[in-house]
């Protein structure tokens, strides 16, 4: 019963890690996986163990890039929670937020104008406002606790990922060069 919840990524200032740690603090039935480095990293460790988290999170290294589709295929929930702390997070239309959609999973992601349009779109996540750490835990356990609406959300990803993946835009890149 207990549903993987994944932010893979960097460990870097801005990208909502230690709201999301606070956030998972009284989650229920899940389990969040950190995978990745970055500066942040041990302050996220020290932080995640002053909560007192230890069972419900745990932290993964950085790992080859061709290992990290069986990682993110095997989470229930992928996390997209960057904060608008300058122009690129506010406008991001990050990889992440695709490897969970060609992975299949659904997304919780800021509501940031870019991340907000793909998943609303394409009904693939829930959108919480960026930072709200509240909303995030709301989310985050309707969608642990509501197997449909994740299986739902899941299958979405099937068109999403027909729509946003590398052939379709190699072409939209040609075109503009």
């Amino acid at each position: 019963d207990t549903k993987i919840v994944l932010y893979q990524g960097g460990m870097q200032e801005g990208r909502g890690l230690f709201k999301l740690l606070v956030a998972f603090k009284n989650i229920e039935n899940g389990k969040l996986i950190m995978l990745g480095d970055g500066k942040e990293r041990q302050n996220l460790l020290d932080y995640h163990r002053e909560l007192k988290l230890e069972n419900k999170v745990i932290f993964i290294d950085r790992v080859p890039y061709q290992e990290l589709r069986s990682y993110t295929k095997s989470a229930d929930i992928g996390i997209q929670f960057l904060e608008n702390t300058n122009f690129n997070h506010y406008s991001a239309s990050s990889n992440k937020l695709f490897e969970y959609l060609m992975a299949h999973v659904p997304v919780i992601g800021s509501d940031l104008p870019e991340i907000k349009r793909v998943i609303e779109e394409e009904q693939v996540g829930l959108i919480v406002q960026e930072a709200n750490t509240v909303q995030l835990n709301g989310a985050i356990q309707i969608l642990i606790n509501d197997d449909e609406l994740r299986t739902t959300l899941k299958r979405n990803t099937e068109s999403a990922k027909r729509k946003y993946n590398w052939e379709n835009e190699k072409r939209i890149l040609n075109n503009i060069y």
